[in-house]
């Protein structure tokens, strides 16, 4: 009884560390479906998954805020969408290939992220189109952010190799929820 007893404890061990196994590597494929390869950002997918409870979580702030009669567009509880659009950008690719406008798309990559904050959400929409999904924003400071993302691309040097670099626009708009 005692050799059964080790024994049943040992399979239940195993049995918990496999499971913990296979919940990791669900998780894995989860993040990486919800994950654009080339750049790191969430994918449009994302947007499916997260945003119902985003959308949710907002309208509860707001109804909130409009009980306690406080001027809820003041406050940092609305969400921010900005849409970047890099202008020109198959000019890249048609005059010097899909590696430069893979590497471009990268480094926009990497000034987005340096451009937001930490709790705002990057998802590359498709193509050389980017959505920024900021929360807990105030209405007033979209302005600032979408110029500062405007500039960021404007003044930074893509790099493509070989020792050429391309200088960069973006078109861009936003809006908030609720609308």
């Amino acid at each position: 009884l005692h050799q059964l007893k080790l024994q049943a404890h040992a399979l239940e061990a195993l049995v918990e560390a496999r499971t913990r196994e296979l919940a990791e590597a669900n998780e894995a494929l989860r993040n990486q479906s919800l994950t654009d390869p080339l750049t790191g950002l969430r994918n449009r997918r994302y947007l499916g998954v997260c945003m119902p409870e985003d959308l949710a979580q907002v309208n509860r702030a707001q109804h909130r805020a409009a009980a306690l009669s406080g001027d809820r567009f003041a406050m940092n509880i609305d969400l921010l969408f900005i849409m970047v659009d890099m202008d020109h950008f198959k000019e890249v690719n048609d005059t010097y290939g899909h590696h430069a406008g893979d590497l471009v798309l990268q480094q926009l990559s990497d000034i987005l992220r340096v451009a937001t904050r930490d709790t705002d959400t990057l998802i590359r929409w498709g193509g050389e189109e980017f959505l920024v999904v900021g929360r807990n924003v105030a209405r007033h400071e979209a302005g600032q952010l979408a110029e500062r993302i405007r500039t960021s691309i404007e003044e930074h040097p893509f790099d493509i190799g070989d020792g050429v670099t391309l200088r960069k626009s973006c078109s861009l708009g936003f809006t908030f929820f609720p609308f």
